[in-house]
């Protein structure tokens, strides 16, 4: 029954990537009832290819995350659901870049900041950060947010040529039969976008001269591939035996060796020394102390509190126990009998 519950434990969705998860699907689902909605009250023409695209936004999260996995964090795709829910949904679907003049300014502004952001996946995915110099890592970013302004250009001055739409101003005619579009919107949008792009800039140079995180650390952590993630350091077999402090305990013991608070016998089973194998499992080679003719002796043993007789006089040996003994904090414990099945140390 523990099995099963905590296999249901595991399979449960981590808050973050249900919010991105439910908030992507009903918006999905609502821009699928707009377009029938202004299908039947005649309003679709000239709009169902930016509602459509906008539908299509919403499963961009469920496609990335099949695709991606973990390299992108949930943290990232709960940003994107928020700017693309604010400037696609509220913006261009509900109006609110002809109805509120700074939306659009905002926006863009705001594009710019999180375009850095995509640099810097870049940036983690093709090489080490952390031995990158920060002015590289800051003209990087810099450079990929413009290009994806620039490209965001394009794609609405495509949309007004091919589609006659009107995301960069309206049409003007230029009294030959023609018209054209004034460039003073685009070039709002592009400094908008510069300066979103600054504000970044200064907050990874604070982060890199201060040495703080500033939320920084975490999302390089994110984006950094698996590879080249900082190995665990492991001691070798002469250190295992100074692993009982609480520094050493972090540097080189396992799990289970932690567990047993740094005993010379939790030491020598984190450092797996001292395991032998029969018939294919793994079995522990235990040191014991005879109470009755003081011989010192070590066996091989199944479980670690099988009873173990002693080889000279045959009375039941008494665990033993090499080098000293330390507390869970770490320190010294004089009174230590090291007998107790569940040894951690005396407290």
């Amino acid at each position: 029954m523990s099995t099963i519950r905590s296999a249901r434990t595991r399979r449960k969705l981590p808050p973050l990537r249900l919010f991105v998860f439910a908030a992507s699907a009903v918006l999905f689902l609502s821009m699928i009832a707009i377009i029938f909605r202004r299908h039947a009250a005649g309003t679709l023409e000239g709009r169902f290819v930016v509602l459509a695209g906008n539908a299509l936004l919403w499963l961009v999260p469920f496609a990335g995350r099949a695709i991606f996995r973990d390299k992108i964090g949930d943290a990232m795709w709960a940003i994107f659901v928020i700017f693309a829910f604010l400037a696609s949904f509220l913006g261009s679907v509900e109006g609110l870049y002809g109805s509120v003049w700074w939306w659009d300014l905002a926006m863009h502004t705001s594009f710019g900041y999180l375009g850095c952001f995509v640099g810097l996946f870049f940036a983690c995915k093709l090489a080490d950060v952390a031995k990158l110099r920060p002015l590289f890592v800051i003209l990087f970013c810099f450079a990929v947010s413009l290009m994806f302004g620039a490209l965001w250009e394009i794609f609405e001055f495509s949309g007004d040529q091919l589609l006659g739409n009107t995301a960069q101003g309206p049409h003007i005619p230029d009294g030959e039969g023609g018209w054209f579009i004034d460039v003073r919107d685009t070039m709002e949008d592009i400094l908008c976008n510069t300066a979103g792009a600054l504000v970044f800039v200064l907050h990874y140079a604070a982060h890199a001269l201060s040495g703080r995180s500033l939320l920084l650390d975490g999302i390089k952590r994110d984006f950094a591939p698996s590879d080249k993630a900082a190995p665990a350091a492991e001691l070798p077999p002469a250190k295992c035996r100074r692993a009982g402090t609480a520094a050493g305990r972090r540097r080189g013991g396992t799990a289970a060796g932690r567990r047993r608070d740094g005993t010379a016998a939790g030491r020598r089973r984190a450092c797996g020394r001292r395991t032998r194998e029969k018939g294919g499992v793994k079995m522990p080679i235990l040191q014991y102390k005879c109470p009755q003719c003081g011989k010192k002796f070590e066996e091989l043993v199944a479980k670690f509190d099988d009873p173990v007789p002693c080889p000279a006089c045959g009375t039941r040996a008494e665990r033993d126990w090499s080098g000293e003994m330390f507390s869970s904090t770490g320190k010294k414990s004089a009174h230590c009998s090291g007998n107790c099945k569940t040894c951690g140390g005396c407290h």
